[in-house]
């Protein structure tokens, strides 16, 4: 007789020729050997080529795709909106830069508070005069200059007709600080300049406001009340929800938990995302043997079993006796031990290498099932 490593075929020092097996196969154990992996199989020192599921974002649209998962996980949407914290219209969900960033400021080039980054308009309260610092009748309350400034050897107020009326000195206008154009230089009303009283509210209406104000004449600054439009789905049940979001959307979704994982027992066609995935293990489960492997699950002749009652048994009979055995299409054979029917469909329904594998890989894990005892000396 001739010992040698006989139970494993894969085995470096497999020896076909030996007549039994006298201990010395490796002890091996098949699986996914990445710890990242759904499927990671921590007694596993061969590596099973293909089978490692990653769990991930499929969805190529979402914020979170995963070009590297196999099985999908929960996905993130993307926020569009603006990002900046200083921006009239920053959105703290945003993920994603797509839109108009808001800054508030005078957009008149002619006015002292000019902001030549602003794109809403926000401008104080015109006060018509000179606005240089060099004239005689400069005067720093003044932001918009209406030509009137008037230099001499000697500082005096020049009397306009739109600011002065009564008397050399006496500056007339409005004089209520309610009204938009009050200045706490007039010292009278001029009747010929009437107060003016703005209608505050929102004045933005592209980008879009909730609360455009077609009558409003000047945006409340410096509370900036308008409500600018960020859409989202505002259902805090859904897996997609804006806490932000005051513009409803029709696409919210809702996840649907469970095992995505074909090759899993537990698999369920309906889930959205994966988690709780349970996985059949073949191994020994004898706790004398080598090879005893604590995590299986089933054994080799559970498999085997399962094997010949799904492809060896009538449709009608099932599980049946060996003697109504009924040899599939393409067994070389009339057996139906399991490995040979597994290999033998093999050959018949896939030409996908990953799929070869895939399948291969499994079969050659029941020689890892087989349990392995030492040899006495």
């Amino acid at each position: 007789e001739i010992g040698g490593c006989k139970l494993d075929s894969i085995a470096d020092n497999y020896n076909p020729t030996a007549t039994y097996d006298d201990g010395t196969c490796p002890i091996l154990f098949y699986g996914c050997m990445d710890s990242v992996a759904t499927n990671f199989r921590a007694l596993a020192n061969r590596e099973r080529p293909a089978t490692c599921n990653f769990e991930g974002c499929l969805d190529t649209n979402a914020f979170n795709f995963d070009p590297s998962a196999t099985i999908p996980g929960a996905c993130v949407d993307r926020v569009f909106g603006c990002m900046d914290p200083t921006a009239l219209n920053f959105q703290s969900t945003a993920n994603t830069a797509g839109s108009i960033c808001e800054y508030g400021g005078c957009k008149d080039s002619r006015r002292i508070d000019y902001n030549p980054s602003a794109n809403v308009e926000v401008c104080n309260a015109t006060y018509q005069g000179c606005t240089n610092p060099s004239a005689d009748n400069y005067n720093p309350t003044f932001n918009l200059d209406d030509g009137s400034c008037s230099f001499s050897r000697r500082r005096a107020l020049v009397a306009d007709r739109r600011h002065l009326s009564h008397g050399q000195g006496h500056w007339a206008g409005c004089t209520d600080s309610a009204a938009f154009n009050y200045n706490a230089i007039y010292t009278e009303n001029n009747p010929a300049f009437p107060c003016i009283y703005p209608v505050l509210g929102c004045t933005v209406q592209d980008p879009p406001t909730l609360n455009y104000d077609s009558v409003a004449d000047r945006i409340s600054s410096p509370d900036f009340d308008c409500r600018w439009v960020f859409e989202g789905c505002v259902d805090s049940h859904a897996d997609n929800f804006v806490p932000d979001a005051n513009t409803p959307v029709d696409d919210c979704r809702y996840p649907v938990y469970g095992c995505a994982d074909p090759e899993a027992d537990n698999f369920d066609t309906t889930a959205t995302v994966s988690e709780g995935c349970r996985y059949t293990v073949v191994g020994c489960m004898d706790t004398n043997a080598l090879n005893f492997a604590s995590d299986a699950t089933v054994t080799l002749e559970q498999v085997v079993a399962d094997i010949d009652t799904e492809f060896c048994c009538p449709e009608d009979i099932k599980p049946c006796d060996p003697s109504q055995y009924q040899y599939p299409e393409g067994v070389p054979n009339p057996s139906c031990d399991g490995r040979t029917v597994m290999f033998a469909l093999l050959a018949n329904i896939t030409s996908d290498p990953n799929a070869v594998a895939a399948i291969t890989a499994f079969i050659n894990q029941l020689d890892d099932a087989v349990c392995t005892f030492a040899v006495p000396g």
